[in-house]
């Protein structure tokens, strides 16, 4: 499987993707990797592949010298866990890494759907009702049914408007009595200390909305000023975006596309599986996470990847210059 895999790389890159890692995922939150998993997946990596930084492999891609079996390593939306226990994996196994932060967070708001699995966590059993939401009463009864409302919660509210979906998470911490400046968030000094440390900043909005609900004015202030704020904390260029949530056409656009551009990123990454070949526009960059379990099925997994076509809004900037 190793040479398949060898074999399928040549000209291709691969970026994974990782998300929140927390040393034990939450009843309500069981589809976050957990640290144990986490580790396994670093050793594959580790194995299997030349991990660079995703700036110098974009780079070496578009000269026609990317090695095969190169990877790279990234991590969307920002959290403690990243520097407490992420940051020091990463280092014993000397691989380098690229974290895409939110930065409202650093203002004291933490990220929506951490304050949305906290009231959930608090509201007393029985149904739950959102006033004035088009959403039918939830049951909230036990931890199955609860598990399922947090679900359709974070679905509901992810495709709103900013105002709306900050107005009903406000109405729901009322209701659960939930104190959302507990929460533990990432810090600039968190964001100092990867810098320090030999990892690559990238931006990941300001708030993570969904870019084709923001008017233009928003979509512009989500994306250049999540660059400027990161530039100015770490005393160094911000070149790379990632689109929250990520999917072409669905969660961004040419518009985006362009702001983007216009906000003078380099590069954006999106959450379309896929691997990146000289022909893959810079600012629709796909990744992909194999998540096993175990070594085998995720040679299979990336085995497949390899071979998605991946889609794409169509534009036709490529690696190549």
């Amino acid at each position: 499987m190793e040479l398949v895999l060898r074999g399928l790389s040549r000209d291709k890159l691969s970026i994974f993707l990782f998300h929140k890692v927390p040393l034990q995922a939450s009843k309500l939150a069981p589809y976050d990797l957990a640290y144990t998993d986490f580790l396994k997946m670093l050793d594959y990596v580790a194995e299997h592949f030349s991990v660079l930084p995703l700036d110098e492999a974009v780079d070496r891609l578009a000269q026609g010298n990317l090695p095969a079996a190169t990877a790279c390593l990234t991590f969307d939306d920002g959290y403690c866990s990243w520097v407490e226990h992420v940051m020091p994996a990463l280092l014993e196994r000397n691989l380098h890494a690229t974290f895409f932060l939110t930065t409202g967070q650093f203002a004291g708001k933490p990220m929506w759907h951490e304050r949305v699995e906290q009231a959930m966590t608090l509201l007393p059993a029985g149904r739950l009702t959102l006033a004035d939401a088009e959403l039918d009463a939830l049951d909230v009864a036990d931890e199955a049914s609860r598990l399922q409302a947090v679900r359709r919660v974070e679905q509901y509210l992810k495709y709103l408007p900013l105002a709306r979906r900050e107005s009903l998470i406000e109405g729901l911490e009322a209701m659960s009595g939930a104190r959302p400046e507990t929460l533990s968030r990432m810090s600039e000094n968190d964001v100092r200390t990867l810098h320090a440390k030999g990892f690559s900043i990238g931006a990941h909005t300001v708030n993570h909305p969904i870019l084709t609900l923001c008017s233009e004015r928003e979509a512009r202030n989500e994306i250049a000023a999540a660059r400027e704020s990161l530039s100015a904390l770490i005393g160094a260029e911000i070149t790379g975006f990632a689109y929250p949530n990520g999917r072409p056409a669905q969660d961004f656009n040419e518009r985006h596309v362009r702001l983007v551009k216009e906000a003078g990123y380099k590069y954006a990454v999106t959450t379309q599986w896929g691997a990146a070949t000289t022909q893959t526009s810079l600012f629709q960059i796909p990744r992909f996470t194999p998540w096993g379990p175990g070594s085998l099925r995720m040679s299979y997994q990336l085995a497949r990847n390899y071979l998605l076509p991946g889609k794409t809004l169509g534009i036709t900037e490529s690696v190549l210059v």
